[in-house]
């Protein structure tokens, strides 16, 4: 049975064209570009710059794709200025899960010794970034949620309570009270409305006219050359 992963690659060639075009497509009038590029009119610079794009997107995306997020996204290295312990991440019950150990679904894991976590490392396996949450925290998790859902179907399977790998804190994997009304959270938000009244301020100042009737006087104000 075909699950339509054949037409992948063709799919994924038109989408790293289409970005090159819309990169390009921000200096030069996209439909001209468009009409050009596939009738094979624009110049040398143009139809390079719009490989260029083409080829970076299939390689940050197509081949690197996790190396990006660990190695060259800048979230992942600025993040740690921003987390505390209250900060919402991904997060696994060590006290619920250990001690990790397969075991039949009928079997009580108190008799056993064992903690809810049975070591079946689909939390692993579904992955993007290839980590293991139950190790604790790591820059290199994007907060997905992958492992949160393949957890949550295998404690479905053997009958337990899901949230063995939860959205949390680290606060309360630790018992305690998770506190919302920090003053690091209110001070991103004042920085933020900030950011947005300015934005929009900016806006409401902002008279396109301007820009057009400009080009327009400084385009009739070129000399003319006659023969």
């Amino acid at each position: 049975m075909s699950c339509g992963y054949e037409n992948l690659p063709n799919t994924f060639a038109g989408c790293r064209l289409v970005t090159g075009l819309t990169f390009v497509g921000y200096f030069i009038p996209v439909r001209e570009l468009v009409v050009g590029f596939f009738t094979f009119n624009t110049s040398f610079v143009v139809t390079f710059w719009v490989l260029f794009f083409s080829v970076i997107t299939y390689a940050n995306a197509g081949w690197m794709r996790s190396i990006v997020c660990i190695h060259m996204c800048p979230y992942a290295r600025f993040q740690s200025a921003m987390f505390d312990k209250d900060t919402f991440i991904v997060g696994y019950d060590t006290k619920r899960g250990e001690t990790r150990g397969p075991r039949g679904r009928k079997k009580d894991p108190k008799e056993l010794g064992l903690g809810d976590c049975i070591d079946c490392n689909l939390c692993v396996q579904v992955c993007p970034t290839g980590i293991d949450i139950r190790d604790g925290l790591q820059y290199e998790c994007i907060n997905c949620g992958a492992c949160v859902d393949a957890c949550d179907e295998t404690m479905d399977r053997m009958g337990y309570a899901k949230g063995l790998i939860s959205y949390t804190t680290e606060h309360k994997l630790e018992g305690h009270k998770v506190d919302i009304m920090r003053p690091k959270l209110i001070g991103y938000g004042v920085v933020m409305v900030a950011w947005w009244g300015c934005s929009f301020y900016c806006f409401l100042r902002y008279n396109p006219w301007d820009w057009m009737l400009s080009g327009i006087a400084a385009s009739c104000s070129k000399p003319t050359v006659t023969a």
